[in-house]
């Protein structure tokens, strides 16, 4: 048997795909990952930290015993109400006062006063694209065992930009052709 019409095959075989390969749009489908890395940078303010100074506060010593006491001031001096305002924070994130009315020894009524400051937010986005596929040439060679017979073959194997492979390889030994095609398969990630 003559391998010429097997060759000729082959061979318009081989043109068929590169025609198909070939005459495809030039657009290439990149696929591109998102990388999101975001710096929170705070705009630092002077903080007034408050301090208690203590008073100091006598109460009841001998050299008071024998004072003349004025019990209008020190009725006048509880029944009043006295305003206090007492600042728990102040920096670049908020500015937090407390404001408490004292009356008979006891908070009245207590009112916050929170200003919260937004924050300077930087973006940074780092684009990551894979690259562009290209055409490849390799060469190799195969090795067949079966039962009472060897096969050795060099091999071309020609990859596309569509990751289509085709393969021709001739058989030494036993002065055979081989022609094949090979598909990629895809499969979904979960």
């Amino acid at each position: 048997m003559k391998p010429a019409p097997y060759i000729i095959i082959i061979i318009l075989l081989v043109i068929i795909f590169l025609q198909r390969e070939c005459n495809t749009s030039n657009q290439t489908l990149v696929k591109t990952n998102y990388i999101f890395d975001t710096i929170i940078d705070t705009v630092v303010l002077e903080s007034n930290v408050y301090i208690p100074v203590p008073i100091y506060h006598d109460t009841g010593s001998t050299l008071l015993l024998y004072q003349i006491v004025d019990t209008a001031a020190i009725l006048h001096d509880y029944f009043s109400s006295y305003y206090y305002c007492d600042t728990i924070q102040d920096d670049s994130a908020a500015f937090i006062v407390v404001c408490d009315t004292v009356s008979r020894n006891r908070i009245v009524s207590r009112q916050p006063f929170i200003t919260l400051y937004s924050r300077l937010v930087t973006k940074t986005k780092l684009v990551v694209s894979n690259p562009i596929q290209s055409r490849q040439l390799s060469i190799g060679l195969q090795l067949a065992v079966a039962k009472n017979a060897y096969g050795l073959s060099p091999t071309i194997l020609y990859k596309s930009k569509k990751n289509t492979s085709l393969s021709f390889s001739y058989d030494i030994i036993n002065k055979s052709y081989s022609f094949g095609v090979y598909l990629p398969l895809h499969f979904n990630r979960r």
